[in-house]
């Protein structure tokens, strides 16, 4: 199936179940979606970024907060940029998984199309994956544990919440910097979007060279996932295990309790 039939198979299901997917007259999935081209053989991960798109920006639909199920699937990684897409329309049920494995480069044909159609519209046609046993790799940390990490380890700490790599503005952890002496060191929050880090885990290696005290192989060197969002810092602490860094942790901590300790942001003090 070629991209463009799969468009002509949602646009008769949203007709169907009356859901209008642009301001015209009549559908026309693609006049709007740009990153699939209408004469390419249909895959997996292509007909989930499709699907996930329609949900999000079209049909508004909130994304699930809690992906866990998804990291059962062994080629989850296997497309580092798909990889929010598949964990979506999965943990949603509208695309299912073959054994633990999702099938990321396997081509959708006509009855699939049509299933995943049936389910985009029809919620109640879903079918949620159930859950499993699954141990997370990434280690969370609480207020006190990210301190005693800090004063022991000097850590990688990122700030993931940046959105686009081209983005010049602040952060909105901020940018704040340790001045406590007993911190012996001016570590800082490194801000690195989560995207860059899906795309390319080893991306953080020259910025653990630059903060590394001593010559140390850098997948052992302990790395702090800090964001608003529980589900992207697990997504992102995830794929960096994939990597092989043996050291991930991650946090949910508000600005707060940030210049707690930190102390005062940079562009109020400069570091002692």
């Amino acid at each position: 199936m070629l991209v463009k039939d799969f468009y002509e198979i949602l646009e008769k299901s949203s007709v169907s179940y009356r859901t209008v997917l642009t301001n015209g007259d009549s559908p026309d999935l693609s006049g709007q979606i740009d990153f699939a081209k209408s004469d390419e053989l249909l895959e997996r991960r292509t007909a989930a970024h499709i699907v996930h798109y329609i949900l999000k920006n079209i049909l508004k639909e909130t994304d699930e907060p809690d992906i866990t199920l998804a990291f059962e699937l062994k080629d989850i990684y296997e497309c580092k940029v798909c990889l929010p897409h598949i964990a979506q329309v999965y943990v949603k049920g509208i695309m299912s998984a073959e054994g633990n494995a999702f099938g990321v480069r396997k081509p959708v044909d006509d009855g699939e199309a049509k299933e995943i159609a049936v389910r985009i519209f029809d919620r109640a046609s879903r079918v949620r994956p159930e859950a499993v046993t699954f141990q997370s790799a990434v280690s969370v940390l609480t207020e006190d544990g990210l301190e005693k990490l800090i004063k022991e380890y000097s850590p990688l700490i990122l700030d993931i919440d940046t959105i686009d790599a081209a983005e010049t503005g602040e952060s909105k952890l901020k940018d704040f910097i340790i001045t406590k002496k007993e911190f012996d060191t001016n570590t800082k929050i490194t801000k690195i979007p989560m995207t860059q880090i899906i795309r390319n885990p080893y991306c953080i290696r020259s910025y653990i060279e630059s903060i590394a005290r001593f010559d140390t192989n850098d997948l052992a060197y302990p790395v702090v996932i800090l964001s608003r969002s529980t589900e992207c810092a697990q997504t992102t602490g995830e794929c960096l295990v994939q990597a092989g860094y043996r050291n991930v942790w991650m946090g949910y901590f508000d600005p707060v309790f940030m210049q707690k300790i930190w102390g005062k942001r940079v562009n109020e003090s400069k570091p002692e």
